[in-house]
């Protein structure tokens, strides 16, 4: 402890400052003040209505997900979707303020039960991702 405090105290009387600077690369700024790196996507909230059709109207599901990052961005550096029981991908429109919306319309008769879960997956032009399982 001694021998510690004797090297800091001579450190300091020589004038040297020493910076260490993170490995976390998303906190270094740019000459800007934003993040050179973004690093944080994530999908808020999730939720899936579905209004179940009958032999005459098709089924349509409403889907809507909130997405938000550490950075401001613009609609086109964000890609946000949806997989219905993990098959076909769905993408899904901006609506502002965080919001992203989808409908989905049967070509047939369909029980809102026939589709048991909705994966929705967001990414942007940087390479981060979240997705969450809504069922």
């Amino acid at each position: 402890m001694k021998k510690l405090l004797l090297l800091i105290l001579i450190l300091l009387q020589t004038g040297c400052i020493f910076y260490f600077e993170s490995d976390d690369s998303s906190s270094r700024r740019g000459d800007n003040g934003r993040y050179d790196y973004y690093d944080s996507i994530w999908i808020e909230s999730a939720e899936v209505y579905c209004d179940q059709g009958n032999g005459y109207y098709p089924t349509y599901w409403y889907l809507e997900a909130v997405v938000n990052t550490s950075y401001e961005y613009y609609a086109s550096e964000i890609d946000v979707g949806v997989y219905a029981d993990g098959g076909t991908y769905y993408r899904m429109d901006y609506s502002g303020y965080g919001l992203w919306t989808t409908t989905l319309r049967s070509n047939y008769f369909m029980y809102c039960s026939e589709i048991t879960y909705f994966d929705f997956v967001a990414q942007d032009a940087y390479g981060n991702y979240d997705e969450l399982l809504v069922w």
